[in-house]
């Protein structure tokens, strides 16, 4: 039933996107992200006002419609052919996505923040339909926006909830906006450039290696979507309502996909501006009242979630991540405590540290891209784009890394920032969207030193010599045998995460608990003999989000007397046993003459002594 339900959601999406490149002249690389976009948004809002579930299904329901029409419109035509732009890039695209959406449709999520957040947020919103308030508890972090949560939800309602529908919504996500970045080539009929983008898509899963797509973290999503937002400015070099309507929409979500988006939010609109002015200073006033819109879009939404905060969550409201002023203005005044002169010590030893994956990836992208602005310089005597590109993203990157340091000095409890706790999934965010505008940076570059300039009379015979064309044909089929084993290898290593032994703790309860309902108010304890599981609290996030109960507690130590024994166990409505814990069983054999194996035992059942 899952896979039929898939094929009606991607239909009802089609129904978007093909009345939008056909009727609306949407760019057929972009539409897919737009419609995204405004999908999420429009939840958003539903949301915001309690019509959540009413829109929703007028959404999905509508599109299914719109494609019927679009059938019907279009049944003299060839419609296979219509639905989609057969070229090499479309070809490739559609392998990425079946790889990917037929590797995670069994997964399962393993990454400890899923549960802290972003796969509980949206299992609420599947069941309840509207936004959490300060009265549901089982939401942590109830102040983090809901923009990806939106489409997932979306997704896991009409398709089915399941970790690995939810993993393929947030993957269709990013390579919605991934397939944006062709967007931006020049000459749409070259293979190179297209071949350079999908090795790009390579590295993002390198450079992502620490929590790859097998999860809903947003790290990833984040720069992608920035990269997205970008590709609407090169699509519509000439058309600035398009422009700005497409960068509108995108950054609207990202800045409601995490509030620090807003560091890419305002990259991407100082490029946005910048093009606005440069290219369109003939039409001021149009492009004017354009521009002033699309700048003040993303800050309208972000605005609206902080008022949502303020009077749905109130005082209630989790402070985690959030960065005062005032501690901002003393640390720039150089009042540092002793704690936040070790962490500032701990994080410039990390930053400074060759062999830090994200400093290595950084000395990689940049320096790579700084020899190829020389070689491009001195060959071709053309340096103001590269060198331009090279140094925003350095001052770009310093202030990022200047950002993050001022998180963990104030917004982040001593024993994390002392360690230095997410430091590489924050610094990839930066890294991706780094390889992100130097792709795009050089796929342009690259065309512009092309032997043929005339586009419309580039064709096979389009080369210098013979030596070129082979160069050109060999690199081609490289970077695409490059990518396809890459695709087939990235699944591959996902799923061999969820089932090496560190990472079995979400399969194990779920066997656990197999069959079993509990009560959203009933106070659950689990039983592991994994210390770390117990002691990071990862089996409490777990057991809430599984168990769906919001009084959920871990215990690993079982060293006690009879009495002390039996009045912990009172204290609880059930236990889940994950495992032979041997100082557990011992001590319920001891009391109760009972052997206990895996599974779920309310606490009447165990035929405890009365205290």
């Amino acid at each position: 039933m899952l896979v039929i339900n898939f094929i009606l959601f991607l239909l009802s999406m089609l129904g978007y996107t093909n009345w939008l490149k056909t009727k609306g002249k949407i760019d057929h690389r972009l539409v897919y992200i737009e419609v995204i976009a405004a999908q999420i948004l429009i939840l958003y809002l539903a949301a915001l006002v309690g019509y959540l579930e009413i829109v929703g299904a007028i959404l999905y329901y509508l599109g299914l419609l719109l494609l019927l029409g679009y059938f019907w419109y279009y049944r003299h035509k060839a419609l296979l052919f219509q639905l989609l732009y057969w070229e090499f890039a479309t070809v490739l695209m559609l392998f990425y996505l079946v790889v990917f959406v037929v590797g995670m449709w069994d997964l399962k999520l393993v990454h400890y923040d899923n549960f802290t957040h972003w796969a509980t947020i949206v299992k609420f919103l599947v069941m309840n339909h509207h936004l959490p308030t300060a009265h549901d508890t089982i939401i942590t972090y109830n102040t983090y926006p809901v923009g990806s949560s939106m489409f997932l939800y979306y997704i896991g309602r009409f398709v089915g909830f399941h970790d690995g529908i939810l993993m393929i919504g947030q993957f269709l996500t990013i390579a919605a906006a991934q397939y944006a970045m062709f967007a931006t080539t020049l000459d749409r009929k070259r293979a190179l450039p297209v071949a350079i983008i999908f090795v790009s898509f390579i590295l993002v899963m390198y450079f992502n290696i620490a929590i790859r797509y097998n999860n809903l973290l947003v790290d990833a999503l984040i720069a992608v979507l920035a990269i997205g937002a970008l590709a609407g400015i090169y699509a519509y070099p000439k058309q600035p309502i398009r422009t700005s309507l497409h960068v509108g929409l995108v950054l609207s979500v990202l800045i409601l996909v995490k509030t620090s988006a807003v560091f890419f939010v305002a990259i991407v609109l100082m490029y946005y501006v910048g093009h606005m002015i440069k290219l369109h200073r003939k039409a001021a006033q149009k492009v004017g009242w354009a521009t002033f819109i699309t700048v003040l879009m993303p800050f309208v939404f972000n605005f609206s979630w902080s008022l949502h905060v303020k009077n749905v969550i109130g005082t209630a409201a989790s402070t985690k991540h959030q960065v005062g002023a005032g501690s901002v203005t003393e640390i720039l005044n150089g009042q540092l405590t002793p704690e936040m002169t070790q962490v500032v010590d701990v994080f410039m030893d990390t930053v400074l540290d060759i062999q830090t994956p994200s400093t290595m990836q950084f000395a990689l992208l940049l320096g790579g891209f700084l020899i190829f602005t020389l070689f491009y310089g001195f060959k071709f005597k053309k340096w103001r784009v590269n060198l331009g590109t090279w140094f925003f993203l350095i001052v770009m990157t310093l202030v990022y890394y200047i950002g993050n340091l001022i998180m963990f000095l104030t917004a982040m409890p001593h024993d994390e920032a002392i360690r230095v706790a997410g430091y590489e999934r924050y610094l990839s965010t930066m890294v991706i969207f780094v390889l992100g505008v130097l792709t795009i940076t050089l796929v342009r570059q690259l065309d512009r030193a092309f032997y043929e300039q005339r586009h419309e009379y580039r064709n096979n015979h389009s080369f210098k010599n013979m030596f070129n064309k082979k160069v050109y044909q060999t690199s081609v089929m490289l970077m695409t045998f490059f990518f396809v084993g890459n695709c087939v290898s990235e699944v591959n290593g996902m799923h061999y995460i969820e089932n090496s032994q560190g990472n079995n703790a979400p399969t194990m309860l779920q066997a656990t608990i197999k069959g079993q309902t509990f009560d959203m108010n009933g106070r659950y304890l689990v039983v592991s003999s994994n210390q770390e599981w117990v002691d990071t609290y990862f089996l409490m996030y777990l057991g809430r989000y599984q168990m769906w109960a919001d009084d959920v507690v871990q215990r690993y130590d079982f060293v006690m007397d009879n009495q002390q024994f039996i009045e912990l166990l009172n204290g609880f409505d059930g236990v889940v046993v994950m495992d032979d814990h041997y100082t557990f069983n011992a001590m319920i054999e001891k009391l109760t003459g009972k052997k206990l194996t895996p599974g779920y035992y309310p606490i009447d059942s165990l035929g405890l002594p009365k205290e």
